[in-house]
């Protein structure tokens, strides 16, 4: 994890101040892992927000990582042939593009957009003022997940419901 001083360093590196000039409350350290960076509760104008920070030199560790792993996948996978290096350029470009939390941002605030009209759907706000290409900042959003809901043994009503919110999620991405 990163720790408090890197946080204040990341947040100075992105917007020259830190949290604590920027959010009414910051907590320093993360209280949950994204993929590739931590989350931090912060609050601001009384909205409970959730701060996520990438790792730094994930990105530039991407490509260093996947000259390692190349020569073990073509001999495990058998892998011949001059296609080859054309897919593994894929992954590496979709991997890096994975780093890039403004187009993160973005496509983001496009699937909320385009989901507004789904029933039984909540997404979160998003905050570009308060993001950057190392730092996202959306709504704080709380939950269960569907396998404790599921657990729950909740009533036919609410499992439909919910059900018929995710199949309709689903189709509307397809």
């Amino acid at each position: 994890p990163l720790s408090a001083p890197l946080v204040l360093k990341t947040f100075k590196n992105n917007f020259g101040k830190t949290p604590y000039e920027i959010f009414d409350e910051f907590n320093a350290n993360s209280v949950n892992a994204a993929s590739i960076g931590q989350v931090h509760l912060a609050m601001k104008n009384g909205k409970k927000l959730a701060v996520k920070i990438q790792y730094p030199g994930v990105a530039n560790s991407i490509s260093s990582d996947l000259a390692l792993v190349k020569p073990i996948a073509i001999r495990m996978f058998n892998l011949q042939g001059k296609d080859s290096d054309k897919y593994f350029k894929e992954v590496e470009d979709k991997l890096i593009e994975e780093t890039n939390y403004i187009l993160e941002l973005k496509q983001s605030q496009e699937v909320v957009d385009a989901c507004q009209k789904i029933d039984n759907l909540v997404f979160p706000n998003y905050y570009p003022e308060y993001s950057s290409d190392k730092i996202i900042t959306m709504d704080w959003m709380t939950g269960i997940h569907l396998s404790e809901f599921t657990n729950s043994k909740p009533n036919q009503e609410i499992s439909n419901n919910v059900g018929q919110a995710l199949w309709d999620f689903y189709m509307y991405q397809v």
